[in-house]
């Protein structure tokens, strides 16, 4: 009898994932980050904007550090077409009306994952010794192609994992679910 050994593991994106998910950052710090990122963008596909929406999104923007620029050190508010948001010297207000105003949405600022944590990733993965790997959180099919070749879950030789499939997942974080 033939045995497939299958394997699942979150490996947290492989080359890049956003600042706010820092292995530098205690939770308490980057957890309001990724939850204001989360509910903005939720809230910006509203058809239309309340006063209380208006005042839930400029909330978001204050956690993100976005009020007063459409760039922070964790998010940027990507502004394609139409108005939605008007800063003056002393306020910031939500002018767009609803999700047809304007075209745009906030992203993470992302950072490289140091080598370290990548070679502990490819580590466990080898160390598995799996037939079949599924992973949660990988950043494209590119990435894990790479990823997989010779040289970084492989020391040399044929890639461990030859034939790489994404499939998207609903995280608006950057990151995918694959295998």
């Amino acid at each position: 009898m033939t045995r497939i050994r299958i394997a699942a593991l979150n490996v947290e994106n492989l080359f890049e994932r956003p600042k706010a998910m820092s292995g530098q950052m205690k939770p308490s710090q980057g957890n309001p980050i990724l939850d204001a990122h989360a509910r903005l963008n939720i809230l910006i596909q509203d058809e239309t904007y309340t006063a209380a929406a208006k005042a839930q999104m400029l909330e978001h923007l204050r956690t993100l550090g976005l009020a007063r620029s459409d760039t922070a050190e964790f998010a940027v508010l990507r502004r394609i077409r139409g108005s939605f948001i008007r800063r003056t010297s002393n306020d910031t207000e939500i002018v767009a009306t609803g999700r047809d105003d304007w075209i745009g949405w906030v992203d993470l600022v992302k950072e490289r994952v140091d080598e370290l944590a990548m070679t502990h990733t490819a580590q466990v993965i080898h160390d598995v010794g799996a037939d079949i790997m599924g992973v949660v959180e990988a950043e494209s099919r590119i990435a894990l192609k790479h990823f997989s070749d010779p040289g970084i879950v492989t020391p040399r030789g044929k890639p461990a994992y030859p034939h790489v499939m994404v499939i998207d997942g609903n995280d608006d974080r950057g990151s995918m679910s694959a295998s």
